[in-house]
């Protein structure tokens, strides 16, 4: 699943996922992806950190504690920084961490995460 506001960025990770070969979802905000969640198996999730409604950080709390979500790949994308939210992202469970504007190489980064997922601890991917 992509939760982004922006059309054009979800979009982006949409493609780049379609283009690794999987299925994807959409939503526009942490809202509607966790009501999408409950009611559909999702495999992983690219989120947004910034959106109206809930943000990314809250998604995934929201999302770790459903049983079956407890483990899938998450990736945050975000264009905030500092100790701070680094030790929120912690709390929330989020393993893995995209700084924003999204390049080839990072879209790139998300397919291979969605596809492969890392048992790696929260990791910044470059």
């Amino acid at each position: 699943m992509v939760v982004d506001d922006n059309a054009v960025s979800r979009g982006k990770v949409e493609q780049a996922l379609i283009d690794a070969g999987l299925t994807v979802m959409t939503a526009e905000n942490g809202m509607q992806a966790l009501l999408l969640a409950k009611n559909e198996a999702i495999d992983g999730v690219v989120t947004d950190q910034v959106m109206p409604m809930m943000d990314g950080a809250h998604l995934t709390r929201m999302l770790r504690e459903i049983p079956a979500y407890k483990r899938i790949p998450i990736i945050l994308l975000t264009t905030e920084n500092g100790q701070a939210f680094m030790e929120e992202l912690d709390d929330c469970g989020v393993p893995v961490w995209l700084e924003k504007p999204l390049t080839e190489q990072k879209l790139a980064l998300i397919a291979a995460e969605m596809l492969h997922p890392s048992v790696a601890t929260k990791t910044k991917a470059a």
